[in-house]
């Protein structure tokens, strides 16, 4: 079940809209899309709303382009007294067309974009240091 969706490509779900809702194929759990995040070769990540608050969503070509990204997101989350990373906390199919993409769901950690992070860093003359360890 998805509504107001806009492709560039048949093969991906590399372009979905601003607004795009759906339900996940087996946990039936409600999303709409509130902006993209990043894209990358193995998918596209998108801030998404879901019935707990805003949510982090990367939405994959395939199930293996995602596997290592979910096991390390696991692993995350069975390290004992240290966040190292947000947490998983769903992993499911989105059908597109007719087409089952894999994704998946992590809290969104709300930060400065990297570049404008190093951009600053560098201008401060920390950058140099980071780059020496």
């Amino acid at each position: 079940m998805m509504e107001k969706m806009n492709f560039q490509s048949k093969n991906q779900a590399s372009k979905l809209s601003a607004g795009t809702k759906w339900v996940g194929k087996w946990n039936k759990n409600p999303y709409r899309i509130i902006r993209t995040l990043g894209s990358g070769a193995t998918g596209v990540v998108y801030l998404v709303e879901t019935r707990s608050g805003q949510r982090a969503v990367k939405i994959g070509e395939n199930k293996m382009s995602l596997t290592s990204e979910i096991n390390v997101l696991k692993h995350f989350s069975k390290v004992r007294g240290n966040v190292l990373g947000p947490s998983l906390l769903d992993v499911d199919d989105i059908e597109i067309r007719g087409e089952m993409y894999p994704f998946f769901c992590m809290e969104y950690l709300k930060g400065e974009p990297l570049l404008d992070f190093a951009k600053k860093e560098e201008r401060n003359g920390c950058l140099s240091l980071w780059c020496s360890f």
